[in-house]
């Protein structure tokens, strides 16, 4: 979990403080900066823990609401296919994530 400031000032939920060039462009700042409400992130590799991920990224805003930044939540790439693969609705039944593009990201039946 991490908030990238509109200054390009990362912070992390441990509150370590960096700057992260190019943060403008950088793929979870981006699409919710530029969409301003809630998006989840297609699988990535994350610049900040080096992990494959997906995540969810959201715009923040200060007390004026005014853009302060985005924070960004990550999950584990694995962490996802586990709770997918571990599921089961219905005996012998398969569960599917899929995107707003209609790709398949995970399911039951992938290993």
């Amino acid at each position: 979990l991490y908030m990238i400031k509109t200054n390009g000032q990362l912070i992390t939920n441990e509150r370590k403080v960096s700057n992260l060039e190019s943060y403008n462009t950088y793929m979870p700042y981006d699409s919710a900066a530029r969409q301003q409400k809630l998006v989840w992130l297609e699988t990535y590799q994350d610049a900040v823990s080096g992990s494959k991920a997906v995540g969810v990224a959201i715009p923040v805003y200060n007390r004026n609401r005014v853009f302060d930044g985005v924070l960004v939540a990550n999950f584990k790439y694995d962490y996802f296919r586990n709770i997918i693969a571990s599921t089961e609705i219905l005996a012998e039944s398969d569960i599917f994530l899929v995107n707003g593009k209609g790709d398949i990201k995970f399911s039951t039946g992938q290993t």
